[in-house]
């Protein structure tokens, strides 16, 4: 089962509230989070991309 997934939206995170609820109901860790989030680290020996500081390869499952 996936355990780590991330809903990613255009705009305001509002929109996806509607996931909180059933995705707890589901044991489900889910992070919700707007495209305005997203940082990139290059100055790293990898190029690293972050949603809320968290690496976005931590995630199984990643919905745009």
């Amino acid at each position: 089962m996936v355990k780590n997934i991330l809903i990613l939206t255009g705009g305001p995170k509002s929109k996806l509230t509607d996931f909180e609820i059933p995705s707890k109901e589901l044991g489900l860790s889910v992070t919700l989070a707007s495209f305005y989030d997203i940082e990139y680290s290059s100055f790293e020996k990898d190029f690293v991309l972050k949603v809320n500081g968290n690496d976005l390869a931590n995630y199984q499952l990643i919905y745009f």
